[in-house]
């Protein structure tokens, strides 16, 4: 895509930095007193033009009833703000699913999708249950509630299933978990991912495994895994996933979440997957910046017991919208949970790695990213960060708007296999020094455009390191 840009490098140059948009949050009743687990899930699921958004929660059973079940409500036809016309059921009471999985559960995650041929949505429902002392390790338990109604309620409910014994669990202490169904293979059959979100000594860890073409009963004809994926924090209290599209690659995209609580304000922090290939792998993992939680929403009690995400499309905008979904504790005695809906409204952009970079004379590669704290937004400040930029003696970025210009190898000048991806704005972006960033200012009225960047160091011994590109699409 050719986009135009006018004097881009002045206009770069003037521009300031506005203010970021300001993310909404609601509340509503949750579905027990005390849960082990949440998550959410989006999309047009009961047939109207409007998108819903129905929220679940693995509540904890009682000592004269330790069962735990599954539990949720929906919003039907979100608005453009991610208010519903109405919710399912109303009040404080809840809709349940008679299927149960365990008594101790560490996570729970849902995803809609369609297997039994009669176009009415599907709801595949995993459980993450805790371990014994004999036998430590955690275990993915799931079912599959059919036919979702007008009422809200499902047909019929699937025997529990777990996978096979070498992918029935990734780690002895979750602190989350969830699932996500998509395309993943290249089979029309849908594939589902199961991921705990588990808790080592020091960082978390994302780990999942991919069962592959589901039948009608939701059982997978093989399986692939466990991956693994870096976590966002040392104390989560809650996990969720979600499979969507959000860069122009025809190639599925996998978002991790995790509700961190470290000490003061919890947030939710984010890890994607983009491009994942045919296994349900991802090359390269890119995080979101925080979503912080207002002080009067989901940190009102700070006792979360589970976490959600998902993606809907609130306003017809072709950038994605975020449902990040905490389940809180009341913090009173026996009084009912809540969920908190926080909304992040056409997502700020993304950015994701091509190829791997060279170096010659230089023991480092340079990697070039967009900064942690920084988002590819319309009218915002934009950090390009190079990484392993120690010893290099001057640092260039290049930008190029729309689609990159033809590759030369630079075989012949003595990096074999390393690509230069000539740039439109070669000539106007060269010389400018990294050291080891290079902020620039994203003209408004820019969301969708495509900007592709490429870093060059030179220096050490002496020598040329080229990273790879970094193709990014700027949001709004």
């Amino acid at each position: 895509m050719k986009l135009r840009c006018g004097s881009i490098i002045h206009t770069l140059t003037l521009l300031a930095c506005a203010a970021t948009s300001v993310a909404q949050e609601h509340q509503y009743p949750g579905v027990g007193t005390q849960g082990d687990g949440a998550s959410a899930v989006g999309g047009r699921l009961l047939g109207n033009l409007r998108p819903d958004l129905m929220l679940l929660a693995l509540d904890d059973g009682t000592s004269a009833n330790p069962q735990d079940y599954v539990r949720y409500r929906i919003l039907r036809d979100l608005d453009a703000n991610g208010v519903p016309a109405f919710v399912i059921p109303s009040g404080t009471s809840a809709l349940s699913m008679p299927i149960t999985t365990g008594n101790d559960a560490e996570g729970m995650g849902a995803a809609i999708t369609e297997i039994n041929g009669n176009s009415l949505p599907d709801l595949f429902v995993v459980i993450y249950d805790a371990g014994t002392t004999s036998s430590p390790a955690n275990t993915f338990r799931w079912f599959v509630a059919k036919d979702l109604g007008s009422t809200g309620s499902f047909a019929s409910f699937t025997a529990p299933q777990s996978p096979p014994s070498a992918y029935v669990s990734v780690g002895n202490r979750a602190d989350g978990a969830g699932c996500a169904i998509g395309q993943i293979d290249g089979n029309p059959l849908p594939d589902v991912v199961l991921m705990a979100y588990d808790d080592p000594d020091g960082a978390n860890e994302f780990r999942y495994v991919v069962g592959f073409n589901l039948d009608g009963n939701g059982t997978p004809s093989s399986w692939g895994g466990p991956y693994f994926a870096p976590g966002v924090g040392n104390d989560g209290d809650g996990a969720d996933a979600c499979i969507t599209q959000l860069d122009s690659d025809p190639r599925p995209d996998l978002v991790f979440t995790a509700y961190d609580d470290p000490v003061g304000t919890n947030n939710y922090r984010t890890r994607i997957g983009f491009n994942i290939n045919t296994s349900g792998q991802a090359l390269v993992w890119h995080g979101l910046s925080d979503v912080p939680v207002p002080l009067n929403g989901a940190q009102a009690s700070g006792r979360p017991e589970g976490a959600g995400v998902a993606v809907v499309d609130l306003g017809g905008d072709p950038r994605p919208d975020f449902a990040f979904v905490a389940y809180d504790t009341n913090g009173s005695a026996g009084a009912t949970n809540f969920f908190h809906v926080h909304w992040q409204r056409n997502w700020l952009g993304t950015s994701v790695a091509s190829g791997s970079g060279c170096a010659l004379g230089a023991t480092q590669v340079p990697h070039l990213h967009v900064a942690s704290a920084s988002l590819p937004t319309s009218g915002q400040q934009m950090t390009l960060q190079l990484d392993n930029a120690i010893g290099w003696l001057l640092a260039t970025v290049l930008v190029d708007i729309g689609s990159p210009m033809p590759a030369v190898g630079l075989g012949p000048v003595g990096l074999p296999g390393c690509i230069l991806y000539a740039s439109q704005l070669q000539s106007a972006m060269s010389g400018m020094p990294l050291f080891p960033q290079k902020t620039i200012l994203l003209p408004p009225g820019s969301a969708g455009w495509e900007l592709h960047a490429q870093a060059y160091a030179l220096g050490g011994s002496p020598g040329l390191g080229v990273s790879q590109r970094c193709d990014i699409v700027i949001g709004q």
